[in-house]
């Protein structure tokens, strides 16, 4: 047993020594304090310019509403079309939407042929992401036209004016739009937790996972670089006296060392870094992952016999990782054949578990 306890203190003091783990614990603590200053100071504004050539309410209500929408998406109004087009020529502005003369009564009327001109430059794709926000406010305020017309129509109303009638469903059909009364969904089994609660994606939804992949990718190079001491250790070094079996779990011990290390220090950067609010199963899900690399690193080991060919494919699995793996690019989505690929490397199974 002493002995054991004075072979893992030399393999971790000879770990330790190894220039390429304070490498990778740099990197880690690096990147996860960039993209955490990133998230924090992230900041998009896409202007677009509106030319609202149209006198019907509708076209006063869209407008009224593009003028104090706070979105990363902001609003310009322009006179006319001729200003507008050079203002997009330019880059003043991302691009632009006319609603030509006679807006409001074809769109009720459902003829929508040339009711809005959309201008941009050939190149911009930024229309096609624009578009989604520009005819949803659209087709909100046709849906309370709508439902005006639906009331009127009804005649039971008779006593109210128009503007009351309008005035009195402007109030409850933006109550319904803010409070979720448009929208729902059954659960099978409720959940006390699930009561009062409202999920609120931001900033840190889309770089937590990316940070996550890039701390998984590095733990498992870390693996790898564990691996590097063995080869040294296997013909000429401490282990060329000990028998087989022996060489084996002490290479399994070699690998797991900076595999340790460095999925201790991603646990207290992802946990103290508030990216990870649930602690113990960041831990298990770490534990888990770093098993796989450890594994994954012992087999890759005994298949590739040469520690040159070895270090060669270190960086060959580093751009398969990040070329493959779903954390970072979801590939298989385009090219489906491309899952087999992800699934014989390590950093795949972090995005499973």
């Amino acid at each position: 047993m002493i002995k054991m306890l004075m072979w893992l203190r030399m393999l971790l003091k000879r770990q330790m020594k190894k220039v390429s783990i304070y490498i990778i614990l740099v990197i880690m603590a690096t990147v996860s304090f960039l993209l955490k200053y990133v998230a924090d100071n992230f900041s998009v504004s896409i202007e677009i310019g509106i030319v609202n050539a149209d006198s019907g309410e509708m076209a006063k209500a869209i407008e009224q509403e593009m003028r104090y929408k706070e979105s990363i998406i902001g609003f310009r109004m322009f006179e006319d079309k001729e200003e507008l087009l050079q203002a997009v020529r330019s880059g003043e502005v991302m691009g632009g939407y006319i609603f030509n003369a006679g807006f409001s009564e074809k769109l009720l009327s459902g003829d929508i042929i040339e009711a809005v001109e959309v201008l941009a430059t050939p190149t911009n794709i930024i229309a096609k992401i624009t578009n989604e926000v520009v005819f949803s406010i659209i087709m909100k305020e046709l849906s309370y036209e709508t439902l005006v017309s639906d009331t009127v129509d009804t005649s039971l109303f008779e006593k109210f004016t128009l503007d009351e009638i309008r005035e009195e469903l402007r109030q409850y059909y933006e109550l319904n739009l803010s409070n979720g009364s448009t929208f729902s969904i059954k659960y099978n089994k409720e959940s006390d937790e699930l009561q009062d609660k409202v999920v609120n994606i931001d900033t840190y939804d889309y770089i937590s996972p990316i940070i996550v992949g890039i701390l998984g990718l590095l733990i498992f190079v870390a693996g790898l670089c564990g691996t590097i001491s063995y080869y040294d250790d296997r013909d000429t070094g401490a282990l060329c006296l000990l028998k087989e079996n022996n060489k084996q779990l002490i290479s399994v011990i070699q690998i797991a060392i900076p595999v340790i290390i460095s999925s201790v220090i991603s646990w207290g950067l992802l946990y103290g870094l508030s990216l990870e609010a649930d602690g113990i199963y960041l831990a298990r899900k770490l534990l888990v992952y770093s098993f796989i690399v450890i594994l994954y690193c012992f087999a890759l080991k005994t298949v590739v016999k040469n520690k040159h060919t070895y270090i060669g494919l270190i960086p060959i699995f580093i751009l398969l990782c990040l070329i493959f793996c779903p954390i970072f690019i979801n590939i298989s989505s385009l090219v489906p054949n491309t899952v087999y690929i992800s699934k014989l490397l390590p950093v795949y199974y972090l995005y499973l578990i």
